[in-house]
C-alpha cells in the first residue's frame, strides 16, 4: 500500500537557497539547473539577460530573475502593480488572473502575480497551430532603484505541481 503522504513528499521538490547576486537571494528547487548563457538567450523573452535563469530536468519550468533601473519609488507599488498588469494583458491573447495583489514578504511590498496565459495558434502557419498556454508566478519590487522580477512559469498540465512551491520560493526572498 502507498501511503498518500509519501506520494506528496516525493513531489514536493528540496528548496536551497542560491545568491542571485551581493544582495539578493533565494531558495530554488535542488533539481533545478542554470540555464547556460547561450541557451538564455533563446529562452528568454526579456529585453535584457535576467539575473539568473534556471530550469528543471524536463526544461518545462523556468525560474528568471531580472533586475532593471527605475524610476519607480518603493512607495510606488500600488501604481506599479496596475502597470504590469496593463502589461501582462498586452502581451497575451487571453489571461486568467489566479491571483494579483500586493504582498509583504520579509518587509517589501511586492505586486504579485499569478496567471494562466494564451497565445492563440497560427491557424496560417505551418509550425505554430494550436494555442500555447502556461502557468506564471511573477513578482516584482523595487530595490535599490530598481525593478526586480521573479517569475516562474510552467506548462499548463504540470500547474498543480508548481503552484504551491511557486509561492514558497517567492516568499523565500531575502535581501541583504
Amino acid at each position: 500500500m502507498i501511503f498518500p503522504f509519501l506520494l506528496i513528499a516525493e513531489q514536493t521538490p528540496k528548496l536551497v537557497r542560491v545568491k542571485i547576486n551581493d544582495e539578493i537571494s533565494i531558495k530554488v528547487p535542488e533539481e533545478f539547473s542554470v540555464v547556460p548563457l547561450g541557451e538564455v538567450r533563446n529562452r528568454s523573452v526579456h529585453f535584457r539577460q535576467p539575473l539568473a535563469l534556471y530550469t528543471d530536468t524536463q526544461n518545462e519550468v523556468d525560474l528568471a530573475f531580472n533586475q532593471n533601473p527605475t524610476r519607480w519609488r518603493e512607495a510606488d507599488i500600488d501604481i506599479l502593480k496596475d502597470f504590469y498588469k496593463s502589461n501582462i494583458l498586452s502581451l497575451y491573447d487571453d489571461v486568467e488572473f489566479i491571483r494579483e495583489e500586493v504582498l509583504d514578504i520579509r518587509g517589501k511590498k511586492f505586486a504579485v502575480f499569478e496567471f494562466i496565459s494564451s497565445i492563440k495558434g497560427d491557424k496560417n502557419s505551418i509550425r505554430n497551430t494550436t494555442a500555447l498556454r502556461k502557468y506564471t508566478y511573477i513578482q516584482y519590487t523595487v530595490h535599490n532603484g530598481s525593478t526586480l522580477v521573479c517569475n516562474l512559469t510552467s506548462t499548463v498540465r504540470s500547474k498543480g505541481r508548481w503552484a504551491g512551491i511557486a509561492h514558497e520560493i517567492m516568499q523565500s526572498i531575502a535581501f541583504k
